[in-house]
């Protein structure tokens, strides 16, 4: 018998992959978006599979070798449709009970309707379901793709409905294990909130809605800044948010890893003082005037990755993805860390998310950050009832352009590679000391979703070092490792 083939996937192929945060491409920075089709050109089939990046996942060990192949084959099959319900909006009720209705939109018989894609668990439909991890049954699962619902007539009712309640606001499309950094933030109506990397904006949509908790007719104390590096994504996602026409948001456009101190301006009347007269030091001018600097209760650090966590949706990932474009990112993803850290109010807590497998740029930079701010942010343990999670690595390895493992800097032999790499994206020797197994991998296989990192962390009284360490082992005084992380990084939206 003929080996049976591996699945393809019909994509335009170009240079820069569309959509999501912008990447990195030849050392610069490349906008997303889709390149403009030449008739001339074809379509190319990509094949679901890359040699090195099995390899190097494989190499960290994270799974049982049986388990690495029920993995893979997760990341080949189409991603279901999931999308949220939102509180703010005073039909989110209505809309629940749609959903949870016995006679579905007019009575579909979904043990009877089959799927026309093999990828699909045994060919069937089965209707929308509410997550578990999801609180109050507003996070939804459908096995149907977004692409693929427009192929099943008995379905038109319902798909032509999902897309009128998106349009006003009720319900939000977006990838499940997408919603869940937000879930972790324990929002309330008084906190002041940075989304650091905020485009496309479903995330900070979330947040909005976290912070709108006692509805729309309600106008919390609190604020949920937006910001973002790239002025047309910026602007898309003020587009995006308003459609929850909340008073309770801006949008600012900085890079994350530069992102200024922000001062309010202290009423002199006491009684009207602002809610941010708790946020910070007050610093006085000398005209007089009070200024209060804004530290943040709560801060989403969703920074620019790879995206691997995305291959589901992305296929040309599988054709594109190397293992240098994890290091090259390693140093703007501490930065951005870094400096969410240093916005954050004392007992504040701050998500580290990411939708890439690569330690590199998950616990790799969540240990280098806990290490430079020298016991002024710690790691704390969460969970989500429902939700099925794997431990953080406290030990992974690295490894070169021709598949050579390397398990130190020390080990690295080739200059110009190890100029391009650091100590600190290796695992640090205190790793259970940080406790690293605290932070949060979500593995597609698991509950039928995409790829995921998150760690949450807490500002504690501790003050945070100017100075940083060039290795775990050196001394605090010097900054960097080399002259690539001596200068500053270029960042993506």
């Amino acid at each position: 018998e003929s080996p049976p083939k591996e699945p393809t996937q019909k994509t335009w192929t170009s240079k820069t992959m569309g959509g999501g945060k912008r990447h990195l491409k030849g050392g610069k920075w490349q906008k997303g978006g889709k390149r403009r089709r030449n008739r001339k050109e074809k379509w190319d089939e990509i094949k679901m599979e890359n040699t090195m990046m099995e390899k190097y996942y494989k190499g960290q060990s994270f799974l049982p070798d049986e388990e690495f192949a029920e993995f893979l084959d997760t990341l080949k099959r189409p991603l279901p449709m999931t999308f949220r319900i939102s509180k703010y909006d005073g039909m989110y009720k209505h809309v629940r009970g749609k959903l949870e209705a016995e006679s579905f939109f007019g009575g579909v018989d979904f043990e009877n309707l089959e799927g026309k894609d093999d990828f699909y668990k045994k060919g069937k439909v089965v209707r929308p379901v509410p997550m578990p991890w999801y609180r109050e049954h507003l996070g939804w699962y459908f096995i149907v793709s977004k692409k693929d619902l427009k192929k099943f007539p008995p379905l038109d009712e319902f798909r032509k409905w999902l897309v009128s309640v998106t349009e006003i606001g009720t319900v939000t499309r977006q990838e499940a294990v997408s919603m869940i950094p937000p879930l972790f933030m324990d929002i309330k109506p008084h906190h002041w909130v940075l989304d650091m990397c905020a485009a496309p904006g479903s995330k900070t949509c979330q947040l909005l809605e976290f912070l709108h908790e006692k509805g729309a007719s309600h106008i919390p104390e609190g604020i949920v800044i937006a910001n973002d590096a790239d002025r047309r994504r910026a602007h898309m996602l003020t587009k995006q948010i308003k459609r929850l026409r909340s008073p309770n948001f801006l949008v600012t456009n900085h890079p994350a890893q530069f992102f200024p101190n922000l001062f309010v301006e202290e009423e002199s009347d006491a009684s009207s003082k602002p809610a941010s007269s708790s946020l910070g030091r007050i610093y006085t001018n000398r005209h007089g005037e009070q200024y209060t600097q804004v530290r943040f209760d709560r801060i989403l650090c969703d920074v620019p990755c790879t995206g691997d966590g995305t291959l589901r949706k992305n296929a040309l990932l599988w054709k594109n993805w190397t293992v240098m474009a994890g290091y090259g990112l390693h140093y703007l993803q501490y930065r951005i860390a870094l400096r969410g850290a240093q916005l954050l109010k004392l007992g504040g807590i701050m998500v580290y998310s990411t939708c890439s497998f690569n330690p590199v740029e998950n616990e790799a930079v969540v240990a280098r950050l806990l290490h430079q701010c020298a016991g002024g942010l710690v790691l704390e343990k969460a969970q989500l009832e429902g939700l099925k999670i794997d431990k953080g690595l406290e030990t992974w390895k690295l490894m070169d352009k021709k598949g050579e493992f390397l398990t130190s800097y020390d080990t690295v032999k080739d200059e110009k590679l190890k100029e391009k790499l650091s100590p600190f994206m290796f695992p640090p020797p205190n790793a259970k000391e940080l406790g690293l197994e605290r932070c949060m991998r979500l593995m597609p296989h698991r509950q039928d979703t995409g790829g995921f990192f998150v760690a949450v962390l807490k500002r504690t009284e501790k003050h945070i070092p100017i100075e940083e360490t060039a290795s775990y082992t050196e001394e605090r005084g010097r900054k960097g490792n080399s002259a690539t992380e001596n200068k500053p990084a270029k960042e993506g939206g």
